[in-house]
């Protein structure tokens, strides 16, 4: 049976399990005006007090009841957005769907799809729902052929695998114990918008999201918030992990628009290599397994779990943005807390975290980089996550090198020993570090395996060439000089000085001031860095000298620039404004 519109004044229940021969479906799609009549939609309620005239009259009209009439009086002009399906109860449909045109529903109570929901096979059509109580669906949306835009007031999904496949998905809640939801946007310039809180009410088994662009927003009546996305709850969750990332931007790929986001998963918690998660407040994330995650920008941020990982990513330039050169991986928020230290996964640049007005934690010595947002120390707001295009945008730090609190990485009931020194036990004075020659810690940093490969470095320990700074220091030669990428890198960034040769002495100014040179200043700066962790690795000045030297020589060696020698990497480093910790 076809429906040219459908209004009832109560529920609505189309069930094709029963039709013959089978098997049946049902399908949604334009509001049609019958044959030689003018096409009207209800206003109100009406009675369906139908009649049988044979011919139309100027008090009835035909309204896709077959030959049933209905009194004019309940009927206006029908407009473009008229829904195809409008209840004042609510709204049950037994049996595949299929849209053969975009498609609205509206219902005072709830709708149900007990079955899978598809666009007809050759167009991408768009399904609407607006509901008074909750929308439930039993089976998949767009999986098999993807709809244009999908949009649904509160779902439910039952204890099920569930996928929805759209070009833009918009939702406000969603729930289903026992349920996993994979919502995924298609094409390019994909977009997941969630408008409330993910299992608040019913914890989802799994929450995996993807798309172009993740937004956890808000849902807004004259001009009011309503709902805001402040909570994600279920098992185990999933974001932006579908497809590697392959260009640098400044903006959020999943961003919380308002109020924070706090990610809550007895199991893991997932980002995508290379995604950038930002909140314009507060962002909690606590994981009862493991947290695997990118770039993360907050106000505040707290992040549990039994084990943090960071997902490097290669530094590089950033298209349009106020700072043109990306660095890698960052952490930033005016306070960052975790209960264990993070671990870097080894690939690509170090993660960097950058603190606002506030400090760090992380439960022990923090091994990485940590530097300021702004050179004056301002405090992070929600207005700098704001981009002239309103996006959110990803937060980098700008400022100098930081020092975290040495009191909150040790346990309050430990000793104290003395610095760079081993603690050991009974009443003999401990013993000094054993002394490292420069050859040394060079023959570490150019350390190479009988297949070509780099050394791994050794785990964590009392010797002067295990310590964290020394450490360190590998991890950051390796980033910038040890691989032909890091060192193809490093040639385009100094390319344009290549063919100006002349005066070495002159080279450390230009670095300084020309503003072609951007990218060779911000491998300096790198390089500045790496060379901090030599001052602390407990050297005698001379050997630590002879390191430094070392190091600069491989720079400028690699940056192909005829007339850079160690001197003058020197030279710039010291007039990089690079602070190094005492």
């Amino acid at each position: 049976m076809s429906y040219r519109g459908l209004y009832a004044g109560g529920a609505l229940d189309l069930d094709s399990s029963a039709c013959t021969p089978g098997p049946c479906g049902i399908e949604l799609g334009d509001v049609q005006e019958a044959s030689g009549e003018e096409l009207k939609r209800f206003t109100s309620a009406p009675s369906f007090g139908f009649t049988t005239t044979a011919t139309p009259t100027t008090t009835d009209q035909r309204y896709g009841f077959g030959d049933l009439r209905v009194l004019l009086g309940s009927f206006t002009e029908a407009t473009a957005n008229a829904p195809t399906v409008q209840t004042v109860g609510s709204q049950r449909y037994v049996g595949p769907v299929t849209l053969t045109a975009d498609t609205q529903l509206a219902a005072g109570g709830g709708v149900m799809f007990v079955n899978n929901v598809e666009s007809v096979v050759s167009t991408a059509h768009n399904l609407d729902v607006s509901a008074g109580g909750t929308t439930t669906f039993g089976g998949n949306v767009g999986n098999a052929t993807p709809l244009g835009q999908f949009k649904a007031t509160d779902a439910t999904f039952t204890a099920a695998d569930h996928t929805v496949r759209a070009r833009s998905i918009d939702l406000s809640a969603i729930d289903g114990a026992g349920a996993s939801v994979e919502l995924r946007g298609v094409g390019t310039g994909s977009r997941i918008d969630i408008r409330d809180d993910v299992g608040a009410n019913a914890a989802l088994e799994r929450f995996d999201a993807d798309a172009d662009l993740l937004v956890f927003g808000t849902r807004t009546e004259a001009g009011k918030v309503v709902t805001s996305a402040d909570r994600v709850v279920a098992n185990e969750v999933t974001l932006n992990n579908t497809l590697p990332v392959s260009t640098i931007a400044d903006t959020a790929t999943i961003a919380d628009t308002n109020g924070g986001l706090s990610i809550e998963s007895a199991g893991d918690v997932t980002m995508g290599a290379g995604e950038k998660l930002s909140s314009t407040a507060v962002l909690a994330i606590h994981a009862g397994g493991k947290a695997s995650l990118g770039d993360l920008s907050a106000t505040e941020l707290s992040v549990d779990a039994a084990q943090i990982e960071i997902l490097g990513r290669p530094p590089g330039p950033v298209a349009g943005a106020a700072i043109p050169v990306d660095h890698g991986v960052d952490w930033v928020a005016n306070d960052i807390t975790t209960n264990v230290v993070p671990l870097w996964d080894g690939k690509d640049a170090p993660p960097t975290f950058v603190l606002g007005s506030g400090g760090i934690r992380t439960g022990g010595v923090i091994p990485y980089d940590v530097v300021r947002f702004t050179p004056r120390g301002d405090e992070i707001k929600p207005a700098n996550f704001v981009g002239s295009d309103t996006r959110v945008l990803d937060l980098t730090g700008t400022g100098p090198r930081a020092v975290s609190d040495a009191r909150n990485d040790l346990p309050r009931s430990a000793p104290p020993v003395l610095p760079a020194l081993a603690a050991r036990a009974g009443d003999e004075p401990p013993s000094p570090p054993r002394a490292v020659s420069s050859e040394e810690v060079i023959g570490a940093l150019h350390c190479r395996t009988g297949s070509g490969d780099v050394c791994a470095p050794p785990a964590i320990g009392d010797d002067p060439l295990a310590t964290e700074h020394a450490l360190e220091l590998r991890q950051r030669y390796r980033a910038l000089l040890a691989t032909d990428e890091a060192k193809q890198s490093l040639r385009s960034a100094f390319a344009p000085l290549a063919p100006r040769g002349g005066d070495a002495a002159a080279l450390p100014q230009a670095l300084a001031h020309d503003p072609a040179l951007g990218d060779a200043r911000a491998r300096i700066a790198e390089l500045a860095v790496a060379l901090a962790q030599v001052e602390l690795l407990g050297l005698e000045p001379e050997q630590s000298e002879r390191v430094r030297h070392a190091v600069a020589a491989d720079f400028a060696a690699a940056s192909g620039v005829a007339a850079l020698d160690a001197d003058a990497v020197l030279a710039a480093v010291d007039a990089s404004g690079v602070a190094v910790l005492p």
